[in-house]
């Protein structure tokens, strides 16, 4: 989760995060929102109970971390 990017949805404003991996079809690139980890995150705790699932920061953090680099 890296490189936040504000995005223009029209009514709101929302901030996006490029997420970069490899898998065997080669590199890839995309984005994702903050609630799309949230949801992730969710999901692999309900899959996989016991596992040890790293946290993702408060949304509100995030945004001030995006506010403090660029402005």
């Amino acid at each position: 989760m890296a490189d936040p990017i504000e995005k223009d949805g029209g009514v709101h404003k929302y901030i996006v995060y490029t997420v970069k991996g490899s898998d065997r079809d080669g590199p890839f690139e995309t984005f994702r929102r903050y609630s799309d980890f949230s949801v992730l995150k969710k999901f692999l705790i309900k899959r996989w109970p016991g596992c040890f699932v790293p946290a993702i920061p408060e949304k509100k953090a995030v945004v001030f971390y995006f506010i403090l680099l660029f402005f």
